[in-house]
């Protein structure tokens, strides 16, 4: 009769802490407007080399350089230091959001926090940023 109550408070107990994991908002640290937030990982490593675009190749599966003690393996076009700062803008923009949130954006703004012009060339530009950014594996 006691392992049943037991077993039942147990059992209360586990649904309870699910529940309050699963309505906790998760954010990325919060950083100031004027600076951006990367990964130190990603900034001791090869992930975005100082190459030029027109140099980029195609990497599947291998272990790019890093910091002793963190591997890193990369699958996709190569990523540059262009890439580096797209990403930083975008995830500048999302950090006030919870974590799995989709949130909107224009392309032109994007391009006004890059600094670049809202030409086609630019469209273009961001757009192959965004599809090499997303159709990589780190």
């Amino acid at each position: 009769m006691a392992d049943d109550k037991l077993s039942i408070k147990l059992e209360n107990l586990k649904k309870s802490i699910a529940d309050r994991q699963s309505t906790r908002i998760i954010k990325l640290p919060f950083w100031s407007e004027l600076k951006r937030g990367t990964p130190n990982s990603f900034l001791r490593s090869a992930l975005f080399s100082a190459i030029q675009s027109k140099d980029r190749t195609f990497i599947k599966g291998e272990t790019i350089f890093s910091q002793q003690g963190i591997d890193v393996k990369f699958t996709g076009e190569q990523l540059n230091q262009e890439d580096l700062t797209l990403w930083e803008i975008l995830t500048h923009i999302y950090r006030e959001n919870p974590l799995g949130d989709t949130i909107e954006f224009t392309a032109y703004r994007i391009l006004k926090l890059l600094g670049l012009g809202d030409g086609g060339i630019e469209h273009q530009r961001l757009h192959a940023g965004i599809i090499r950014l997303t159709a990589c594996a780190v």
